[in-house]
């Protein structure tokens, strides 16, 4: 459970990161105004307002690192909620790799072909 505390220490990190983003977009305007500007959101992160944040981007973009129990659905899942957060705005998937990863114990490596 999230205490009233914690809720209000979120909601300021997510609005400071939100700042320097528009901030750092809007210095690009100045020399670039037709290039899309985006950034990396993380699937299923809660410490960002992925509801705000897609309001400032031109393109809704995620990351996408599966460990090797990560159902299929789960994906989907955050993939639908990128899709949303946009409002039908254009989604894309920046990054993926579905094996090595820093941050797991052991990575699997996917077999010749793409099957895992």
């Amino acid at each position: 459970m999230v205490s009233g505390l914690q809720m209000d220490y979120r909601r300021f990190q997510s609005q400071a990161q939100l700042a320097c983003y528009t901030n750092e977009r809007d210095a690009i305007r100045e020399y670039d105004a037709t290039t899309p500007i985006t950034t990396n959101l993380m699937g299923t992160f809660k410490d960002l307002d992925y509801f705000e944040w897609a309001k400032e981007m031109d393109v809704v973009s995620w990351d996408n690192y599966p460990g090797m129990d990560t159902p299929p659905s789960f994906t989907a899942m955050c993939h639908d909620l990128m899709r949303g957060i946009g409002g039908n705005k254009p989604f894309m998937l920046m990054e993926q790799t579905p094996n090595q990863q820093n941050w797991f114990p052991f990575c699997k490596v996917k077999q010749p072909g793409g099957s895992a």
